[in-house]
């Protein structure tokens, strides 16, 4: 089992109830250092100002959505900031939005709800297993072939 515990998380929800879960699911893995964030932006700080592993963001949120997070994460200049591993952990797993995120660059998509034994799955699995981190044009984020076209970042369907 893989160790969890010097490891620094950010989970960024506006439901305090699913922030509250999913550090729930971290404590049972040992995991100590779990800073939490109502919006994006304040994790925007949070990673400014703390080294931070692994970030955990739900896309649908006021302001700045989990994907517009995501895209301004993966262009920051600093590259332990831009290649930091982001999961989405969302109860939306529709097409649009599993793809918009992919498109931002997370490198997993967490599907609420969810056990805690299947977030550690994908935390320990993005830690072992990461894609190449490229920067292509726009795109910056784990290495995949995907047609982006149509998704904006703003986590919105453009369909009616």
């Amino acid at each position: 089992m893989r160790d969890l515990s010097e490891m620094a998380f950010l989970v960024i929800d506006d439901n305090a109830f699913a922030r509250q879960t999913i550090a729930e699911c971290l404590r049972r893995y040992n995991v100590t250092k779990i800073h939490e964030a109502k919006d994006a932006l304040t994790g925007i700080n949070i990673v400014n100002e703390d080294h931070i592993d692994v970030i955990l963001v739900d896309i649908d949120m006021p302001g700045l959505t989990g994907i517009e997070f995501t895209r301004l994460i993966r262009h920051d200049d600093d590259r332990r900031i831009r290649e930091t591993p982001i999961l989405v952990v969302s109860g939306h797993p529709d097409d649009f939005n599993v793809k918009g995120a992919l498109c931002a660059g997370i490198n997993d998509f967490v599907i609420k709800p969810f056990s805690a034994e299947t977030l550690y799955k994908h935390i320990v699995n993005v830690i072992e297993k990461p894609l190449p981190f490229v920067q292509d044009g726009d795109y910056s984020g784990p290495k995949r072939n995907l047609d982006c076209s149509g998704h904006d970042g703003k986590g919105e369907d453009p369909k009616p």
